[in-house]
């Protein structure tokens, strides 16, 4: 079989400089590869379904069937084929029956990490699609006040629409905030709905949560029916960690403590954000095999483009614009050389200044394709100099969702440098870090068109597989697979 490669952007600049290169797809997808990577030229090119020749920085080359792979005299030190189509399938099944690409390095550049699978894979993934139902827990406010609606709501939702894309069937159970005597009608609708979603579960089902749950009023109402589930249907539980209170500090109580030490009792699976996560919840006991990286958030966005992006050393900030949240943002007017742009609620429009524009809040929904040229920031807490008190803090272990959605953009980031996700904007080479924000100016004067540029495709690549949920879906195959390896 070949062995299916990823490498970070770095990393692959240097593999294609000291490579030969075997383009497997003659069509728009090695055109684009070509674009990104201009200083490349293949040793060969095979399609299948194209005849011809390709002309490649002046080289002339002849396009062969796949099977002409055969004649050539592959090394896994010498040699590398990437598949320039999305059509791999088949072709993955070909190239593993050559004996001669055995072991030889193979790159997919343009399918998302995690979806590659082999035919005893795709078997694997049936077995667990065998093993039970899937069915997700939502919880259903509507009956509620509007204060209880907000724009947070958007990853928990997006993460509903994709597991329910991927065969999780929502099953709504009635809340209510507050606490009312027990003749109450809301607390028989509570009851009532819950046992509704009891007959409704299959037994040895998966069954998806997403945490914490902020409701401390039916606590106790749901550790009971959670139990009941996991006791008398024997249900797999997969919790989504949204956030971690005793990370971010700013809700933590008794309540949440107890949230999180159940939430820990009864799942299964945990997918956290990032490694750093992972080191938390292993510090609190939990088994590695029980805990899933999930990378980052996903942003789904309305079937659009997403916009090409052209250099701007303008600086967006987009979300929550309360100097109680953010006091920092109150210090972005010393900053007179570097132009800020803001998208959100909260802001105070009497502090404007030459160089911070307030643009209003926006749907969600709409924003990434709404956002300026620029990069977004990621920066949070009290202070210019580096991120500090409770919000700057919680940098260091989360995946901010504003993260996802400049991203989601196409837009170029920057973040602090000791934040979680710095190493993620690093190694996929969408932006750069700071340690201050007084470095903004200095950095951004060393931008140029050809940085800008190369920040924006990497951004776009990512921004395409989180507008698709790529990030999720691979997760949570991951979790049932190791659902299914614990059967």
């Amino acid at each position: 079989m070949v062995n299916v490669v990823n490498y970070d952007n770095s990393e692959l600049n240097n593999v294609l400089a000291s490579k030969r290169i075997h383009c497997i797809g003659a069509g728009k997808k090695l055109e684009l590869f070509l674009q990104e990577h201009s200083g490349v030229i293949p040793f060969s090119i095979f399609d299948n379904y194209a005849e011809g020749y390709r002309n490649v920085n002046g080289k002339c080359l002849q396009i062969q069937k796949v099977d002409s792979l055969k004649t050539i005299h592959l090394e896994k030190i010498k040699d590398l084929i990437v598949v320039t189509t999305i059509h791999y399938a088949d072709l993955l099944n070909q190239l593993d029956a050559m004996q001669e690409c055995n072991d030889i390095d193979c790159l997919f550049p343009y399918i998302p990490n995690g979806e590659i699978q082999r035919k005893n894979e795709i078997i694997d993934s049936l077995k667990v699609e065998e093993a039970g139902a899937r069915f997700q827990l939502l919880f259903d406010y509507s009956h509620n006040s509007e204060t209880f609606v907000s724009a947070g709501d958007k990853a928990p939702d997006d993460i509903a629409r994709i597991a329910g894309k991927k065969g999780y069937t929502a099953i709504s159970v009635k809340a209510y905030w507050g606490t009312f005597k027990n003749d109450d009608w809301r607390v028989k609708a509570r009851k009532l709905s819950w046992e509704k979603m009891m007959d409704q579960v299959i037994s040895g089902a998966i069954l998806l949560l997403q945490n914490p749950n902020w409701n401390e009023h039916e606590f106790e109402l749901r550790k009971e029916n959670i139990r009941r589930l996991k006791n008398e249907k024997n249900i797999r539980i997969i919790s989504i960690v949204h956030d971690v209170e005793e990370l971010r500090k700013i809700d933590f109580n008794s309540y949440m403590q107890q949230e999180a030490e159940f939430m820990m009792e009864t799942s299964d699976i945990l997918i956290v954000h990032n490694r750093r996560m992972i080191e938390f919840y292993l510090g609190k006991g939990v088994k590695e095999d029980r805990l899933v990286n999930l990378q980052i958030f996903d942003y789904l966005c309305a079937n659009s483009e997403i916009p090409i992006r052209t250099l701007s050393k303008d600086v967006i900030i987009a979300g929550n614009l309360s100097y109680a949240k953010n006091p920092h943002l109150a210090g972005l007017c010393r900053l007179k050389n570097t132009y800020f742009r803001l998208f959100g609620v909260g802001y105070n429009e009497d502090n404007e200044s030459t160089n911070v524009i307030y643009e209003g809040a926006l749907d969600s929904n709409e924003l990434p394709n709404k956002l300026p040229d620029g990069f977004g920031l990621v920066w949070g807490g009290d202070s210019l100099e580096s991120c500090t008190g409770k919000a700057g803090e919680y940098l260091r272990y989360n995946d901010p969702h504003k993260l996802s959605l400049y991203l989601a953009a196409g837009l170029p980031v920057i973040i602090w440098d000791e934040a979680a996700m710095a190493d993620f904007v690093i190694e996929n080479d969408v932006g750069f870090t700071v340690s201050s924000l007084y470095q903004l100016e200095s950095k951004l004067s060393d931008v140029t068109e050809e940085v800008f540029d190369r920040y924006a495709s990497n951004a776009r690549k990512i921004g395409e597989r989180l507008r698709a949920g790529e990030y999720t879906k691979a997760a949570i195959k991951e979790a049932e697979k190791r659902l299914r390896l614990k059967d």
